[in-house]
């Protein structure tokens, strides 16, 4: 009888313990089990509509990335892979996971990992906000101590004559930060950026094939693949992209049209990154 309601209160506590698990544990408990779709779609609705966690962008990347490598899939998903390994980046820019996973999402879409600009790494080192706060921290630094030595600049102290000679120091670290940050918010909020995450035809100019002549060029060849990284160079109305990109040792430039269906129905070629 004891015995009995010993298993009846450890199967209660057990049930509570289950009950009371978090949306974030169910969906890595179903990652783990290879439940890859659960997963993602347990992770996506943890997407909340002004952002979410590093680990959480991570996670959700993760799966997307082992359901597109599964030998039998159907469809790829390297390029929401992507969009959510960038996210996550961008909110943990120094984490070594983010970066080499990646890098490998990158090498299986273009058989080789392409290689960042320098000033992409360097300036995707730190997040804006660190930029911003260091670039400040900098100023008024070195803003006060002009301050100071104004304000004493007669005045035989010997601490006033040791702290002269930072005022050059903080003077070009300043300008340096300011810079950096100008150039960081540029990176990473005024360039447009984006990822393939459809296999969508690219066209010359901004017209639907129905509007072009026959005779006259108009669709490229080659398709812009799932998981290719763009840069947007111009939109017009009707949801066209002007884009530039690299699909593997080729840089080439186009229109798309970023929409598949239509009304509530549609969904993006590209995702793009916030701004």
């Amino acid at each position: 009888m004891r015995l009995s309601l010993l298993l009846l209160i450890s199967a209660g506590a057990l049930h509570g313990t289950q009950s009371a698990s978090t949306p974030f544990q169910d969906a890595t408990a179903a990652y783990a089990a290879g439940k890859f779709e659960q997963a993602a779609a347990g992770f996506e609705s943890m997407l909340a509509p002004h952002g979410a966690s590093a680990a959480v962008h991570l996670n959700l990347a993760h799966a997307y990335y082992r359901m597109s490598a599964e030998p039998n899939a159907a469809t790829t998903r390297f390029g929401r892979a992507i969009h959510h390994y960038q996210l996550a980046s961008r909110l943990a820019p120094r984490d070594g996971e983010i970066h080499r996973a990646l890098q490998a999402a990158r090498a299986r879409v273009h058989g080789q990992a392409p290689r960042p600009a320098p000033a992409q790494v360097i300036l995707g080192h730190f997040t804006l906000n660190e930029w911003t706060l260091a670039a400040s921290l900098a100023v008024t630094g070195w803003s006060l101590l002009l301050a100071l030595c104004r304000l004493w600049r007669d005045a035989q102290r010997v601490w006033i004559a040791r702290l002269r000679p930072w005022l050059p120091v903080l003077g070009v670290a300043g300008l340096v930060l300011v810079t950096a940050t100008l150039l960081a918010w540029r990176e990473q909020s005024w360039i447009q950026r984006g990822v393939a995450v459809h296999d969508t035809q690219v066209f010359k100019r901004p017209l639907a094939p129905q509007d072009v002549p026959d005779q006259v060029p108009h669709a490229d060849m080659d398709a812009l693949r799932d998981g290719i990284e763009v840069t947007v160079l111009e939109e017009r109305d009707g949801g066209w992209l002007r884009v530039r990109f690299a699909d593997g040792m080729n840089k080439r430039a186009g229109w798309v049209r970023n929409t598949v269906g239509a009304g509530d129905e549609a969904a993006p070629h590209i995702l793009l990154l916030p701004r």
